[in-house]
């Protein structure tokens, strides 16, 4: 009996083995997890300005700026990213995101990461905006820079800090301003050095288009 049962016994923990291995699929499903958080989908409200932009200041044989319109760009895609991040760690902790959440799962509330994590990710994606805008700030001078200061706070204000516009019925306003008339206009303002006259009314029609 003592014998069968030490046979049982290895047989049980040879079974258990390849469980007990290292695996390497929690770092796929971590980066997984952060490309999920990053809402590529919503990345469109980056492209759209960016194309309309640029078609308002070079058409019609406008000057064109393409390095530091491209890099503007990259600035755009930071800015939305920490946007969604700050968004989904803030959401989860003011008990927004729960359990009983509709919809895709938020990578703080699966668990997947930790809310801190997440927003400093968040406010990461920020300082890397800035970081890509510069090129743009250097052509353009101080009004750009103020533009992509207002942005960035704009982004984290959505849900964060101590007044978050999403919650306080901002959320819409705060999108049509700075993913329509400020991003349009900025990037016109990057090819020429001035805001297109039609501008205004295009960064409007781009987020009625979205």
């Amino acid at each position: 009996e003592r014998r069968s049962a030490r046979v049982a016994a290895k047989a049980s923990n040879d079974d258990a083995t390849p469980d007990a291995k290292p695996s390497s699929k929690p770092k796929k499903a971590g980066i997984a997890a952060w490309i999920a958080a990053a809402r590529p989908k919503t990345l469109t409200a980056a492209t759209v300005p960016f194309l309309v932009g640029s078609a308002l200041a070079t058409t019609g044989g406008g000057e064109a700026r393409w390095a530091e319109a491209t890099c503007a760009l990259v600035g755009y895609f930071f800015i939305q990213i920490g946007t969604n991040l700050v968004n989904d760690a803030c959401d989860f902790v003011r008990g927004a995101d729960t359990e009983d959440r509709a919809g895709p799962k938020r990578v703080t509330q699966s668990g997947a990461f930790s809310s801190r994590t997440v927003h400093i990710a968040g406010v990461a994606c920020f300082i890397l905006a800035a970081v890509a805008m510069y090129p743009a700030v250097v052509l353009r001078g101080v009004p750009m820079l103020r533009l992509v200061c207002a942005s960035c706070a704009a982004g984290y204000a959505y849900t964060g800090g101590p007044f978050p516009l999403g919650y306080h019925g901002l959320g819409d306003v705060t999108v049509v301003v700075f993913f329509g008339f400020v991003a349009t206009c900025g990037m016109a303002r990057i090819h020429h050095g001035e805001y297109s006259d039609g501008g205004s009314t295009s960064g409007l029609d781009t987020m009625w288009g979205l």
